[in-house]
């Protein structure tokens, strides 16, 4: 018989606000994860704001699954959101 093991995955969302000020969460629920980046967008979404939902795998590093802005034109990735 195969042991399964369980990963055990972190999702982080991340806003950084200023150079020296970023702020973030933690959660174990993607989908909880996915509603307060879209959330934090609505909320701090300016042009030298960056956003990013992350995944942690077992403690290991950090996988980037979304970020706000998306492209290098801040406008293009504001577009898109709305």
């Amino acid at each position: 018989m195969t042991e399964q093991h369980t990963h055990v995955r972190t999702f982080e969302v991340r806003a950084q606000l200023t150079k020296d000020a970023a702020m973030t969460g933690e959660w174990t629920s993607e989908t909880t994860a996915e509603r307060k980046f879209t959330e934090w967008i609505g909320l701090y979404a300016r042009d030298d704001v960056v956003i990013t939902l992350t995944v942690r795998t077992d403690g290991g590093p950090p996988v980037t699954l979304k970020r706000w802005p998306d492209a290098p034109q801040g406008g293009q990735a504001r577009a898109r959101l709305r």
